[in-house]
């Protein structure tokens, strides 16, 4: 019997799939989308205290896929709740997600060390029965242009160690639910390790890693000279390598447990992401996408894989990768010298098509007979032939 559930900061969840907050769980219709999709726990759009969020613009999603980045997001939503919306939402989704065993994670933001707006909204979130409270401390949002300048809402409070530690510790201080810092990763270690640590010295009993290129540019219509949203920020898929590594580089710097999202697209990501040692994985911009039915199709998906593999638990699961993942450093350890190791084809698999050669750099190999053929005294065993071949006739074996 597969067995998806697990405890994480405290809380017992049906399986580790999160709908993340946004647009995906907008109202009480959205979360109930998701929990009917299966999922362990819904983050509610976040509640706010600034007007300008308060869907005063109309929202612009705009998927990159005549770009060529299916999937990808370049988008805007200023549509946050306002308390009293957030309240309702959470009154009115408790029922459905008790009877589904469901977790509610209400999403919050307020400007700068504004005291009394934080702890309203936490407060606020556990009165209506929030099962925790997430601190928004990413997305590209605005609000005040005072606030945004001075670095005092959204991404720039997430980017300031100090003000993480006091707004983390300010809500910790009139809850008594668990509290997530949700930060935005950067591939910086320094300063990914700081974030990390001011998360946890303001008491966070748990951390949302969850990149996202603030303020980018997706793409531009090079027929028009127009941007694909004029402002906003990027997400989806092409946010898959940020929030693996990210999650690989945490796992080993803190206890509390990790709720990972940003470019999960499918069950093997999900799965991915959790042998990258997070515990929790949220997926937003893909639901945003394809629709509801990606929460379900990554349960099934996890049950079907777990089976294969002979995996009983889902947290058997966590941080499975991490004892393989090395550094520039740990190469020196490795017994691969140049030379240790080279291609090698299988002749039975092998339909010609030649993608290997194009993928070639040291010119190692060529079709002979409809098969690709390696020059072992060319092959430097580099991996990028046996990367892409679709028919995985390649592989890369030590030299004996």
């Amino acid at each position: 019997m597969i067995d998806l559930s697990l405890e994480a900061g405290g809380i017992r969840f049906k399986n580790p799939v999160v709908a993340s907050s946004g647009s995906i769980t907008l109202t009480m219709k959205h979360m109930k989308k998701c929990i009917e999709a299966g999922v362990g726990a819904i983050t509610t759009k976040c509640i706010s205290t600034e007007a300008l969020t308060w869907g005063v613009f109309r929202p612009r999603h705009t998927f990159l896929d005549k770009f060529g980045y299916p999937g990808s997001l370049h988008s805007i939503e200023l549509a946050f709740r306002t308390p009293e919306e957030g309240e309702e939402d959470i009154k009115q989704i408790k029922h459905l997600a008790e009877e589904n065993d469901v977790r509610i994670i209400s999403n919050i933001t307020a400007t700068g060390l504004d005291r009394e707006s934080w702890q309203r909204l936490a407060i606020l979130s556990q009165e209506a029965g929030a099962d925790m409270v997430e601190i928004l401390l990413v997305c590209p949002h605005g609000g005040d242009l005072t606030a945004v300048a001075e670095g005092k809402v959204g991404r720039f409070l997430g980017m300031d160690p100090e003000m993480i530690s006091s707004i983390v510790k300010m809500v910790k201080d009139v809850v008594d639910i668990p509290v997530i810092a949700k930060i935005g990763p950067s591939t910086n270690e320094a300063l990914l390790a700081e974030v990390v640590l001011a998360s946890e010295k303001g008491g966070a009993d748990f951390l949302h890693l969850a990149p996202m290129v603030n303020y980018g540019i997706g793409a531009i219509d090079v027929e028009t000279a127009m941007p694909s949203n004029p402002y906003g920020g990027c997400c989806g898929r092409q946010m898959r390598y940020i929030g693996l590594t990210t999650t690989a580089l945490v796992a080993p710097l803190t206890k509390k447990p990790i709720l990972s999202s940003g470019g999960i697209a499918n069950c093997r990501e999900s799965i991915e992401r959790m042998m990258a040692g997070s515990q929790l994985v949220g997926i937003h911009t893909e639901v945003l996408y394809r629709g509801y039915k990606v929460f379900r199709e990554v349960l099934e998906g996890m049950e079907v894989f777990m089976e294969r593999k002979g995996y009983k638990n889902v947290t058997e699961i966590i941080g499975k990768a991490l004892p393989n993942i090395g550094t520039i450093i740990s190469l020196r350890k490795l017994p691969e010298p140049k030379g240790a190791v080279i291609a090698a084809v299988d002749s039975e698999t092998c339909n010609g098509c030649s993608k290997c050669i194009d993928t070639c750099m040291y010119e190692a190999i060529e079709i002979i007979d409809k098969i690709a053929v390696i020059n072992v005294e060319l092959c430097e065993g580099c991996g990028a032939c046996a990367s892409v071949c679709r028919q995985d006739a390649i592989t890369i074996e030590v030299v004996k």
